[in-house]
């Protein structure tokens, strides 16, 4: 199993990869933004990047990036080559580290626990005297300074990983979410990326059993275990690895949501080759100073969405910049989801209990963006409209919304079990995505300010969301935020369409968590050559592959293209003399709104 890293000033990733070619595609050169792709990745990529492992050593093979290739070695990397695991090396200003899981494993340093009972501290001579009490003033003016981000949760995430850094002089710092079951890097500040990218994963399960302070001390020679005795292991293992120290993050329900994680490489000329106690206290201090912004927040949250919290840091600004209050354009991903047929069910439903289902409702969506970063723009009847990457940037804003849309279908059987003695009929959802460039700034006016977004692609999302009631699936995307998720997705198309007051054609697509299930890859693979025979007009041939699918397969859209199919063969017989002249072909017209 492989464990790779890569880091730039953009993002931050790491993941294992356990069998087969590892594809990495750079999708725009400018941002140099990279995601892992499947093997046959889209054709919108500039750069790819194929990593195999083989045996001892993996093998790398490059696509439009080989001028930019460094990884120590004498003779220049020209397309493909062969490397030692570890491995290393650097394209434009993205390093990578490519190791073997099990060895990062083995090399594992003991952990120690950070003892407040001073009786439970290991006794020692020092060979160095503690902080001056000029550090201590810089460590504290630091903490303050950290409150001043505490305003914007992805602001006071990179502050804290850079004041771990400056503050007591270590080698690196992250900070990292714990979503969706898994590490996920929220901000890191990495001042020597070639003393190590990555993070030690099993480090981060011991946090999660034991969510306290914990660190590898100074005293290498004989450390001790969480029970206070002393832990050998063999000599020198472990001693080239860094020291590391990790505190817990929390929520206002005391659960661990993250964690901020330093460390401090062992290298020749660096004399401290551990973490002090009063460094892990500190750490502590500064973890606590990170959860005390994040349960703020969490509660303002709760009171008004935040709303008033950008709107007063938008007044903050105009002192300084009025013409900041004119807003600026942005490539952003933009979700609207909506309840169908939510006024039909409110009909047989006494007013109270609507408004407070429909509340239900609303709190459970508004978490689903929130829990994944989005920026919920407002609220409308019964559905809502939410935004990525602004007003701070997101270097994976599409796949924050996609995922935050897959929470929402999530939440809708768990909301009908709550509200099953209410409501007689099962709740559906309409959501549509879409990325494209808008202008965000103040969508109200100069007496109520509202940050939001306006353009074209705002009411194109919009038309997204109700072509889901027309295709029949609960999640539609399109192709421009289709080509920008990793393969933590599976994209499935489902046709080329024509949507209502938008010019051009636009390829639609719908998603899933990526996984293996044979019975549903077998339906899209029927699907999918069903519409490739639709689109090149063999419609008899596009039906018979339609029959294929189950009948009763509702995730995969087989009576709305059937239906599209015979419209076409009825137009073609001349059934009616009305028929409305036929589009191009391949290309579907959706006329409801």
């Amino acid at each position: 199993m492989l464990e790779v890293t890569f880091h730039n000033p953009r993002q931050h990733q790491q993941f294992q990869h356990v069998i087969g070619p590892l594809v990495l595609a750079r999708a725009g050169a400018g941002q140099a933004i990279w995601n892992a792709v499947d093997c046959d990745p889209a054709a919108a990529v500039d750069a790819l990047l194929e990593i195999l492992p083989q045996g001892d050593d993996v093998a790398v093979a490059m696509s439009g990036c080989e001028r930019e290739c460094q990884c120590d070695r004498t003779c220049e990397l020209k397309g493909n080559c062969r490397l030692r695991i570890p491995a290393a090396f650097t394209i434009g200003d993205t390093r990578f580290e490519i190791a073997a899981a099990e060895d990062r494993a083995r090399n594992t340093r003991p952990l120690q626990r950070l003892n407040r009972d001073q009786a439970c501290v290991p006794r020692g001579r020092s060979r160095s005297s503690g902080p001056s009490p000029q550090t201590l003033s810089r460590w504290f003016a630091a903490l303050g300074e950290l409150n001043f981000w505490a305003t914007s949760l992805q602001e006071l995430y990179v502050q804290a990983a850079k004041c771990a850094v400056d503050a007591i002089g270590l080698d690196g710092a992250m900070v990292l979410r714990r979503r969706d079951n898994r590490w996920e890097f929220a901000a890191s500040y990495l001042p020597h990326p070639e003393l190590g990218i990555h993070c030690d994963l099993a480090a981060l399960d011991v946090l999660l059993q034991t969510p306290e302070t914990l660190f590898h001390g100074a005293e290498t020679s004989q450390p001790a275990d969480f029970s206070g005795q002393p832990l050998a292991f063999p000599p020198g293992e472990g001693s080239n690895t860094p020291a590391v120290v990790i505190s817990p993050l929390r929520n206002s329900r005391n659960q661990v949501v993250g964690a901020i994680y330093g460390y401090r490489s062992v290298r020749k000329g660096n004399a401290r080759r551990g973490i002090r106690y009063l460094e892990a206290h500190w750490i502590e201090l500064l973890a606590g100073a990170v959860t005390d912004g994040i349960v703020r927040l969490e509660r303002e949250a709760e009171v008004d969405r935040r709303r008033v919290m950008l709107e007063r840091a938008l007044v903050a600004t105009l002192d300084n910049d009025p013409h900041k209050m004119l807003g600026e354009t942005r490539e952003v991903s933009l979700l609207f989801a909506d309840l169908r047929d939510f006024t039909r069910l409110s009909s047989t439903l006494e007013t109270n209990v609507v408004y407070e289902l429909l509340g239900h409702i609303m709190d459970c969506l508004t978490a689903a963006v929130m829990d994944h970063d989005g920026l919920v723009i407002d609220y409308y009847g019964d559905g809502l409209a939410a935004m990525w990457n602004a007003p701070a940037d997101q270097s994976n804003h599409a796949e924050l919304a996609c995922r935050a849309g897959l929470r929402m279908l999530e939440s809708v059987p768990e909301i009908v079990a709550d509200w099953g003695r209410v409501i007689d009929q099962p709740l559906q959802l309409g959501v549509g995505i879409h990325s494209g460039a808008v202008h965000v700034g103040n969508a109200g006016s100069t007496r109520r300010m509202k940050y939001g977004p306006r353009g074209a692609n705002v009411n194109l999302t919009s038309r997204v969301e109700a072509a889901t009631k027309a295709i029949g699936l609960p999640l539609i995307i399109t192709n421009a935020t289709a080509v920008q998720l990793s393969n933590r997705f599976t994209a499935h198309r489902i046709c080329r369409a024509t949507l209502p007051g938008v010019e051009e054609s636009l390829e639609l697509f719908t998603i899933a968590a990526s996984s293996s299930n044979i019975a549903s890859d077998s339906a899209w693979s029927a699907y999918a050559a069903a519409l490739q025979a639709f689109e090149q007009g063999d419609l008899d041939q596009a039906a018979a592959e339609l029959t294929k699918i189950d009948a009763t397969n509702a995730v995969v859209p087989a009576r709305f293209l059937n239906d599209h199919i015979q419209r076409e063969l009825g137009r073609q017989r001349h059934r009616r003399a009305d028929d409305r002249p036929a589009p191009s072909r391949g290309i579907i017209s959706l006329f409801e709104k």
